[in-house]
């Protein structure tokens, strides 16, 4: 609830800048963003905040947020066709698939070590991944149905360095209470994943 809230605030502001800089400039190109905390997060300043200095930007992305959610609420498509944009920034899919859902994801130990990062994985990971993939194939159809001659930019993710203790973090807590015990097999793991989705 106070994550919604926060968004909430941190798009009423953002969204408010691009209205008077639209005033300010009106030839400056249209831009309109979703996605995740990358492109949306109340408490740093992240990727849109560093753009908006330069840029008209109408923000529909939330921190916490789902590539599966941009699917079903379709706000940044509405956002697409109301402002008619020339560029369209997309960030996501990090939620789906290394939130609390990561534990599900990998193999219960204990775990050899030194092994291919695929061997510590459930096939349903792969599985989510293609998910992933078919959603911003969808998206984007519909994108380019709206808006033919739009330009798309897509945030990947970069490598990830999991924390190595249970008391903080998740990513390494879930990898180590699921028997893996070695850190260069938790990052191999971590680097295959994102290589995947990116």
């Amino acid at each position: 609830g106070l994550l919604n809230v926060a968004n909430k605030a941190a798009r009423t502001v953002r969204n408010a800048k691009y209205r008077i800089t639209r005033l300010r400039f009106p030839n400056m190109p249209k831009i309109v963003s979703g996605g995740d905390s990358w492109f949306q997060h109340p408490l740093v300043i992240d990727t849109i905040d560093h753009l908006s200095k330069t840029y008209a930007i109408y923000c529909v992305a939330a921190a916490g947020d789902t590539l599966k959610n941009y699917d079903i609420d379709g706000e940044w498509l509405e956002a697409v066709e109301n402002k008619t944009p020339r560029f369209f920034l997309i960030s996501g899919g990090g939620n789906d698939v290394l939130g609390e859902q990561f534990r599900d994801y990998i193999k219960k130990g204990p775990h050899q070590t030194g092994l291919p990062a695929p061997s510590y994985l459930e096939p349903s990971l792969i599985q989510e991944l293609d998910s992933l993939k078919k959603i911003y194939r969808k998206m984007f159809t519909e994108l380019f149905a709206v808006r033919p001659d739009i330009h798309v930019l897509c945030h990947g993710y970069d490598y990830i360095i999991p924390l190595e203790t249970t008391k903080k973090g998740w990513l390494g807590r879930y990898m180590i209470e699921k028997g893996m015990k070695n850190q260069a097999d938790r990052k191999n793991v971590l680097t295959y994943i994102i290589d995947e989705f990116n």
